[in-house]
This record gives C-alpha cells, structure tokens and sequence, in this order.
C-alpha cells in the first residue's frame, strides 16, 4: 500500500466509531435529563400530594362545621293567652324565636305553626344593632348571630296545644331543615 492511498474502509471505519461514540454519549446526557426530570417530577408530586391532602381535610373541616351549623340552630317557642277576651276561652298565641349564633347564614326561614303555614308577621334582630326590623315572610336570609322572632297570632286553644311549631330553614351549604321545640333537626328530603 501506498502511502499517498487513503485506507477508506479505516476512514469509514473510524468515523463510525466517532459518530457511534458521539450518539452514546448524547444517549447518555438524554438519560440523564430524563432522569432528573422524573426526579423532579417525582418531588413536584409528593409534594402536591401532600397540599391536596391538607385541602381536603380543611374542606373537611369546613364541611363538618357547615353540617354542625342546622344542630346549632335555636329555636323557643312560647306560648301567651289573649288577653283582656273574656270571650278568648283558652285561645292564645305563640311566638318563636329562632336564633342563629353560627359563622354563616341561613336562609327561607319560615315557621309552620301546624295549623297554618306561616307566621302573622316576624321581626329580625341582628347582634349589635338596636331594636329590631319588621321582615317579609318567610325571612330570606338570618344572618350569623342573628335572632329572628315570629308571631302566630290568635289560634284556637286546641290547636296552641296539640300542633307543635316547626321551623324550617336552608343552611348555607343549600340544605333543608326542620326543628322543633325540642331543638332536633332532621333533613328535609327534596
């Protein structure tokens, strides 16, 4: 062989050898970077792993408190004679005070008083403010800490007696309730 000759298959066979080293190597960082990329995405979802476990126990905690809100509700009913009627015979009145002492409102309050479906009239007091407001029936909304009374006017002695008043409300996740004296919500099923 001369030396002037250029050995092609060597040539061809060394460049291989290049382009075979440089594509390993660009293999090899490619691993690499994939690899820290699962790492990092690895870390990003342990991590929002644990951010979506603290939200769902608030929400949790915020549901628990929501649903607690229709057992905190108040409700006292009293009973008054209709005074300075002779003629009255034991028929009476009722009046029922509801009371709301949570965070969040409740709405559509209304009181059925067994014998008639709503109230004569009902005035709102809200905490720190002085007197209290004739409201429309049923009350749209109570507010937190807010004290709402209802007035029955005159009923028959009969049925001051035997119909006990119920109060029903919405709380503010959108629920229907209904309590009674003896202060026991159920859940109205719509």
């Amino acid at each position: 062989m001369r030396p002037d000759r250029v050995d092609w298959s060597n040539a061809l066979t060394a460049a291989g050898a290049v382009f075979a080293a440089t594509a390993a190597w660009a293999t090899l960082q490619t691993l690499r970077k994939q690899r820290q990329q699962l790492d990092h995405q690895r870390s990003f979802m342990a991590e929002q792993g644990r951010v979506l476990q603290l939200q769902r126990d608030q929400l949790l905690a915020y549901a628990k408190d929501r649903i607690d809100q229709a057992r905190r509700i108040i409700v006292d009913s009293k009973y008054a004679d209709v005074l300075g009627d002779p003629a009255a015979d034991g028929n009476g009145s009722r009046t029922v005070t509801v009371t709301n002492p949570t965070d969040y409102p409740i709405r559509s309050v209304r009181v059925d008083f067994g014998v008639t479906d709503r109230a004569e009239w009902a005035t709102i007091q809200i905490e720190g403010q002085y007197g209290a407001t004739r409201s429309r029936y049923p009350i749209d909304v109570l507010v937190p800490r807010g004290v709402a009374v209802f007035y029955s006017g005159v009923l028959l002695a009969n049925d001051i007696y035997y119909y006990s008043p119920q109060v029903t409300f919405t709380d503010s996740l959108g629920r229907q309730w209904k309590v009674t004296e003896t202060g026991q919500p159920w859940l109205v099923m719509s």
